[in-house]
Order: C-alpha cells, then structure tokens, then sequence
C-alpha cells in the first residue's frame, strides 16, 4: 500500500463540454460543501434592527432594503413602459436565477433568453458592481457568480430569491 498523502485541494484538468461546465461546477461545489459539513450555497440570513440580510457567498451582506432599492432600479420601477427595459439581460438573469432555486445559471443562457448580445449584459454586469456599491457600500453582488473556463455561472441564494420574486408580482 502507498503511504502517499493526496492534498484535499488537489486540482484535476479534465475536458468539459461548456453545456456541462455549469453542472460539473455545482458538483464540485456540493463535494467542497459535504467536505467542510454545509452547503456552500446556503447563506445565512440573520436580522438587523428588524431588517433581513443575507451574507451572499463570496460577495457581502444584503439588506432586504438595499436589494429592494437595487431591484426597482433593475425593473425601472415604472419609468420604462415594459419592466426591465433599460436592463435587460440582468433582470433576465436575476429572474432565472430566482426560478433556478439555488441552482447555477450561464451567462449564455440569460444573454438567450433575454436576446441581448454578449458585450451587452456584460456591460450590464460592471453596472451591477456599481449599483452595488451605490446601495450597501461595497463592491458586491446579490448573486454568487462564478468562471469555469471559458463559462460564467451565477447563481441566487433562496431568500434573495424571494425578495426578487415579490417585487416581481407588484
């Protein structure tokens, strides 16, 4: 028997198609969480004054206020004569992360389904950033997003989700 050690955080390259890319990365995801005994993607979400928040993996904390400001902004609450108008691809996005409930979706698949190019909710991405840092102070997210090669996969914690969806229904 060979007294070899393997590092926990050993790194295997191994070819992927891009379809699969965002299914390989949830479960390496959920075999990192089962390693350290939680859900990576489980966020906590605590109160504050009263307030919910969210602590959304690798980005910051979320009021339910904040997301609130940042979700009109994103729906152009009223000043566009259909929702989501100015920001397309990122109200696509934040929908199909919400529907995907917990789950990854690629940039391609909202860039699909909003018909928006590339280039364009990229740009709507770096105002994401901005808008973040705009409504809590910090250069954060309120979705987890995450590269694979060449594939970006995001992905929204439950709670925001709910939020998201009960703005959605006014």
């Amino acid at each position: 028997m060979n007294n070899l050690m393997l590092d926990p955080l050993l790194t295997m390259l191994m070819p992927v198609e891009a379809p699969d890319a965002p299914r390989v990365l949830e479960f390496r995801n959920e075999l990192m969480a089962a390693r350290r005994g939680s859900a990576d993607h489980q966020v906590s979400t605590a109160l504050m004054g009263g307030e919910e928040i969210v602590n959304v993996t690798d980005q910051g904390e979320w009021r339910r206020s904040q997301f609130e400001q940042l979700r009109d902004w994103i729906s152009d609450d009223g000043h566009c004569p259909e929702p989501g108008a100015r920001y397309r691809g990122l109200h696509t996005l934040f929908d199909l992360t919400a529907a995907a409930e917990g789950g990854w979706v690629t940039k391609a698949e909202a860039e699909q389904s909003a018909d928006v190019a590339p280039r364009q909710l990229q740009s709507e991405l770096v105002a994401l950033s901005k808008l973040g840092r705009k409504f809590t102070g910090a250069n954060c997210w309120p979705i987890h997003g995450h590269k694979i090669g060449y594939t970006f996969g995001y992905r929204m914690d439950p709670a925001i989700a709910t939020w998201w969806n009960e703005g959605s229904a006014k």
